[in-house]
């Protein structure tokens, strides 16, 4: 079951970070993703299941993220 789930990512600080992760979300199977600069925050539709899968595939790009 799919539900919204909100990650803060706070090394998020301009257009290149929001395309790597675009990038990285995408490579995972996600291709709706809410990317907030301006907040740092990431929203997505994901089961919780997905999560940590998400966080490490992000980690590994150079951005550790959290759930909110």
């Amino acid at each position: 079951m799919s539900s919204t789930i909100t990650l803060s990512v706070p090394a998020m600080t301009c257009g290149h970070c929001v395309s790597t992760i675009r990038k990285a979300l995408q490579g995972l199977g996600l291709t709706e993703a809410q990317i907030d600069l301006k907040t740092r925050e990431i929203r997505i539709e994901a089961s919780a299941s997905a999560v940590p899968s998400i966080l490490a595939a992000l980690s590994a790009e150079g951005y550790p993220a959290s759930s909110r």
